[in-house]
């Protein structure tokens, strides 16, 4: 197939040969769109890499990292070293009259034992990890979902509330959602064909009267009042809270319901109770299979947590020692969860779970959330190194003692995957 080679503009689909491992057979596809400000129609021209001039040298390894700091948003990503034997893709990346619309990458992978491939894992090029050693015409190059889409979407525009949810969420209404209907749509945000994984066990009730009544609710059941989660009712009328990007708000979301989440895919996320740990698929790992383990306490161990909504103090866990390094404050939303019976909207007063009883909710979650980040165990980050690729960043690890995944780098040429992990706490 003829490449213009004096323009390089277009839209160019290069799909590598497959490469087979000892447990599996992978087929990577890079799409590169060189159209942007370019006058013309393009449509998505094939090519495979010995057409492109281009090979991947380097191993394939996948990064999923959890930073529970920062309130459990995983990033996944995937970094590759490419040859590029004719300087084409060099011309493309770095074309002075020409802005690149995207670079994506897919990741398929075919199972030994199976006959199709499917889509293991697919981002964009991440433009801040690039790197190019010109003697050598080889390129580092990281593709990651765009979670990052939601940090620079601002929730407002002064004070215009800034809807990027679609017409079905009606602003000027007291409307109630589904939870998982609106965490759905907030990662729709970013990619409108994403599939979101949910994982949870807690039950929801509201007590009213009279007479005295009470209802319940599981996860797939449970609303929330729309605006409450963007702006505060006070005296003056409706003003936007703290919670200034859409970013803010999913993480809020997730602390309130205990969960982890993230993206761990440009199409698939997930959005998963932290605890217990019969939620997870629990991998036993023999002694024998190790290939090393070593123990490591990277933080500093945190005596109290603060929760707080509007500046008023809802639950707090541990003892104030007056050091600001052991003490972790978030914020949480104040009366926005409901139930819907009897056509009304309950406001949600107890949360229990298999763990634990109703409890008024702010103290569930300050003893939820207090339980993990005041342990001893959780300041841990041990490293183990596997000979292995199956075992997921949500999955538990039995080594003698239960293990939680914080990040698993998985070397698929290698056959082979670190991890950090946090002894679990419980």
């Amino acid at each position: 197939m003829t490449i213009d080679t004096e323009n390089l503009v277009g839209k160019f689909r290069i799909t590598f040969s497959p490469k087979t491992y000892p447990s599996l057979t992978r087929k990577i596809i890079l799409s590169i769109d060189a159209t942007y400000m370019i006058l013309g129609s393009f449509s998505w021209v094939d090519y495979s890499n010995d057409e492109f001039g281009i090979e991947v040298i380097s191993d394939d390894i996948f990064k999923t990292d959890i930073n529970d700091r920062e309130f459990w948003i995983i990033l996944s990503t995937f970094k590759i070293e490419i040859f590029d034997k004719y300087n084409y893709l060099g011309r493309i990346l770095n074309a002075p009259n020409c802005k690149l619309n995207s670079v994506t990458l897919e990741y398929q992978r075919k199972d030994n034992g199976t006959t199709d491939y499917y889509t293991y894992f697919s981002g964009f090029w991440d433009h801040k990890v690039f790197m190019f050693d010109e003697t050598k015409n080889l390129f580092t190059m990281e593709f990651s979902p765009q979670s990052e889409k939601l940090n620079y979407s601002p929730t407002h525009i002064g004070e215009t509330f800034n809807n990027l949810l679609g017409d079905y969420y009606d602003w000027n209404s007291n409307q109630y959602v589904l939870v998982k209907t609106l965490i759905t749509d907030l990662y729709k945000i970013i990619d409108p064909d994403i599939s979101v994984e949910f994982t949870h066990d807690w039950t929801w009730k509201a007590e009213v009267s009279p007479p005295p009544r009470s209802f319940e609710v599981n996860f797939d059941n449970l609303y929330v009042r729309y605006r409450g989660l963007f702006q505060t009712l006070d005296g003056e009328g409706y003003s936007p809270n703290g919670y200034k990007t859409y970013m803010k708000v999913l993480k809020a979301l997730a602390f309130d319901l205990g969960c982890v989440t993230g993206m761990i895919s440009q199409k698939r996320a997930i959005f998963k109770v932290l605890h217990p740990i019969t939620s997870y698929r629990q991998v036993t790992v023999n002694s024998e299979s190790r290939k090393q383990l070593i123990f490591k306490r990277p933080y500093q161990k945190l005596n109290y947590l603060v929760l707080r909504a509007d500046n008023t103090l809802y639950g707090e866990s541990g003892t104030d020692t007056g050091i600001e390094e052991e003490k972790l404050e978030i914020f949480v939303y104040q009366n926005v969860y409901r139930i819907f019976a009897e056509g009304n909207y309950y406001t949600v007063g107890y949360i229990k779970s298999s763990e634990y009883s109703y409890k008024y909710k702010y103290d569930f979650l300050a003893d939820y959330w207090g339980e993990y980040y005041l342990s001893r165990q959780t300041v841990r980050r041990d490293e183990l190194i596997l000979p292995r690729t199956d075992i997921l960043i949500r999955d538990c690890l039995v080594l003698g003692d239960k293990y939680f995944i914080t990040e698993l780098v998985q070397n698929l040429t290698k056959e082979e995957s670190t991890y950090k992990l946090i002894p679990y706490w419980k």
